[in-house]
């Protein structure tokens, strides 16, 4: 019988932060099953700091309006973008501490972004996000993929189900076939294969 803890960190996650320890991806990143987080904010997760100091973990920062359109960009199969954002910064320059080795040097560092000037701006060029699988949770599910989303979790849900090849959602109510929308509830509608 096989587990996937004896497969070492094999998970790539794009997210916006892992945020706690002894929930969502603070549980993952505890059995060490994350091998690189591509991640707008860090949080008050301890392990997150320790495994990433300490060289156990990668870590992609990036803004969290360019990790949104990256997600974005995946799911509408565009494999590339231009954004002003990062542009004269240490994301544009590369050399950004992406893994540490033991002693605290360096072990991989962010690349140098492609630049490109459009009507006298600079813009740099950001690669989009797609994955195997995209683990969400959702208000409302049915038996036909069609899925609710309230609240923050219409952040990133939606363009990751559509990023991904196979998403898995974790729904707090099911029906058989056609939701029922409100109008007056701030709800997305998302439609996976």
């Amino acid at each position: 019988m096989f587990s996937p803890y004896d497969w070492g960190p094999f998970m790539s996650v794009p997210q916006e932060g892992p945020r706690v320890d002894n929930f969502g991806l603070g549980l993952l990143l505890q059995t060490k099953q994350i091998k690189r987080m591509i991640s707008s904010y860090v949080g008050e997760n301890v392990e997150f700091e320790r495994q990433y100091l300490s060289g156990e973990l990668e870590v992609e920062l990036t803004p969290q309006g360019t990790l949104a359109e990256r997600i974005r960009a995946g799911g509408a199969g565009v494999p590339a973008f231009f954004t002003a954002t990062g542009y004269g910064t240490l994301i544009q320059q590369g050399g950004s501490p992406i893994k540490y080795n033991k002693d605290g040097t360096i072990a991989i560092a962010s690349e140098e972004r492609e630049v490109r000037e459009f009507n006298g701006r600079h813009y740099i060029m950001e690669m989009a996000i797609t994955g195997d699988f995209a683990l969400v949770k959702a208000w409302k599910a049915d038996r036909a993929g069609n899925i609710i989303f309230r609240k923050t979790a219409r952040n990133f849900n939606q363009p990751m189900c559509k990023a991904a090849k196979i998403t898995v959602v974790e729904v707090c109510m099911s029906c058989l076939y056609g939701l029922q929308h409100s109008q007056t509830e701030a709800e997305t509608w998302a439609t996976t294969p």
